[in-house]
């Protein structure tokens, strides 16, 4: 059985998703800097319009994922949050400057969400050894990994994938991510072997309303010119696919 998790940053991705088939939704904000935490009013849409398990991007800011005493607090208080709003999992990761998992934050804010799901994000393509992190977030009771295999996509990192999911023996679950689309998840499913994948099928939309006006400070960064938005026809060519190969499999 397949699973497909589409990243969202907006409720209209949010819905794409529901009405492509799509299995669970990881919501965030600021999608193109990365993800980050989103607003309580849009995890409150989301949760209200969409029947589908959502997990929460916990990631107060862009710039790397050592975190201070502060940010701390700030992480723990939000998943606080998404507690009360009826989510069902949550997505964080925390790394010491060396560039190892920080066990010591990290078993902190799983406390903070004992009883949901608990997602390592893509910080785990950033750690020197990744065989041994899989290990600690084994230990740390962790649910899922999202990764790369350490590469700019899930197809170029497909080798490690394979090896994490064999070493993992079912937990946590790899989740396979980056650069997925209808045109490749076949071959990240093959080359891989893994159940679960991570996509945002996004679409970009031109940004209306940039307008310079001469002598008016410029309000944030104006030179974003187009939107992104998931694509409910490219979520729903991703479904079909691994239903077909649910299905191939089934058959044998």
């Amino acid at each position: 059985m397949f699973t497909l998790e589409i990243t969202a940053h907006s409720l209209q991705s949010c819905l794409a998703a529901q009405e492509g088939g799509a299995d669970r939704i990881e919501l965030c904000a600021a999608l193109q800097s990365g993800g980050l935490t989103p607003s309580l009013g849009l995890l409150r849409a989301a949760r209200q319009s969409v029947e589908l398990p959502i997990h929460v991007l916990i990631r107060p800011r862009i710039g790397g994922f050592v975190y201070s005493e502060h940010e701390l607090e700030e992480m723990k208080t939000s998943i606080e949050i998404c507690r009360e709003e009826g989510v069902d999992g949550i997505v964080t990761g925390c790394l010491q400057a060396n560039g190892a998992i920080d066990l010591p934050q990290l078993a902190y804010l799983f406390a903070a969400a004992e009883g949901l799901e608990k997602t390592f994000h893509r910080a785990f393509d950033l750690i020197p050894d990744p065989l041994q992190g899989l290990q600690q977030l084994k230990q740390l009771a962790c649910d899922r990994i999202l990764t790369s295999g350490q590469k700019p996509t899930a197809l170029e990192g497909s080798g490690l994938i394979k090896r994490l999911i064999y070493a993992a023996h079912g937990t946590p679950t790899i989740l396979a991510g980056a650069g997925i689309n209808s045109e490749n998840i076949l071959d990240v499913a093959h080359q891989t072997g893994a159940s679960e994948f991570h996509a945002s099928a996004k679409i970009a939309h031109a940004s209306k309303g940039i307008v310079d006006h001469v002598g008016v400070t410029k309000l944030g960064d104006q030179t974003v010119k187009e939107q992104w938005q998931s694509d409910r026809e490219e979520i729903e060519r991703m479904v079909r696919i691994l239903k077909n190969l649910d299905q191939g499999l089934g058959d044998r």
